[in-house]
């Protein structure tokens, strides 16, 4: 219908309806397809921020980087509410930095607080950010042998972004180590290899376990497995 009768009542709706349904499938290639046609087909729908956005992500989910970008910036320029430019702004900057363009992601990131901070995605984006500075400032004490203070880090870090918890529970225990408190250090990296939901993590504690010295030998430095 929309190929033969663009005009006809209700073709665009329902053939952006099924793009957005697409989007849900994660069907990335046949999504971005649609909606190209779509913007193809109806050409007002380039100012609808909702259509290049699904487009953008579309394109991202498969790879397409590049192509994102460019997508993610005409969703800035078709959006007219704060929080539809904060958004675009914020994935803008997320695929800067996926192509190591590290200034320009910052600048983008910096749009967003300095112009959007009240906005659901400014709010967000504050978080990732206090959430970053935390764990550098948790690296710098623990590559300073500052190991308590950077174990108080990172178990702040865990408690407010429980999706980063085993990780943080890694570098505890690489903390516990480096305090000279062995025994609760291996018992910390048996329970991450054995139960940690993250599988690099299970990995590394396992491969640490191995590395383990035996009595009387001298211990590997704990913050070279930090990185």
């Amino acid at each position: 219908l929309a190929k033969d009768s663009p005009d006809a009542d209700g073709a665009k709706a329902a053939f952006l309806a099924m793009a957005d349904g697409l989007m849900k499938r994660e069907a990335w290639q046949e999504a971005a397809d649609a909606y190209r046609n779509a913007l193809e087909a109806w050409p007002e729908t380039s100012k609808d921020v909702s259509v290049q956005e699904g487009y953008a992500w579309a394109l991202r989910k498969q790879g397409k980087t590049e192509e994102a970008l460019a997508a993610f910036g005409r969703a800035e320029a078709a959006a007219t509410k704060d929080d539809d430019i904060a958004r675009a702004l914020l994935a803008q900057g997320e695929v800067l930095s996926e192509l190591g363009r590290g200034a320009d992601s910052m600048v983008k990131f910096r749009a967003v607080l300095e112009k959007y901070p009240g906005t659901p995605t400014g709010r967000v984006l504050k978080t990732k950010v206090e959430l970053r500075e935390l764990e550098s400032e948790g690296r710098l004490l623990f590559r300073n042998f500052s190991f308590g203070e950077a174990q108080k880090k990172f178990a702040e870090l865990a408690a407010r972004a429980p999706e980063q918890r085993p990780r943080m529970d890694y570098f505890e225990m690489l903390c516990l180590y480096g305090q000279g408190q062995d025994g609760q250090a291996v018992a910390k990296a048996k329970a991450l290899s054995a139960e940690s939901a993250d599988d690099v993590v299970r990995a590394e504690a396992t491969l640490w376990l191995a590395k383990y010295p035996p009595p009387n030998a001298d211990p590997p430095a704990p913050w070279r497995a930090a990185g």
